[in-house]
């Protein structure tokens, strides 16, 4: 599942937003309307993914 949080949603609930994407896939957007993908270090590796 993907989640997208605007930056005031991730700065009110920073907490939430890192422990969603420990399993999802976690989406910032900002006003600009750029978006940055969430993810947790070593997570990947964990699961057989590449970060390229």
């Amino acid at each position: 599942m993907m989640l997208v949080f605007d930056v005031s949603e991730f700065t009110q609930n920073a907490t939430k937003v890192f422990d969603a994407a420990l399993t999802n896939e976690v989406i910032i957007s900002n006003k600009d309307g750029h978006r940055y993908k969430l993810l947790p270090l070593g997570i990947e590796n964990k699961q057989g993914k590449s970060p390229f």
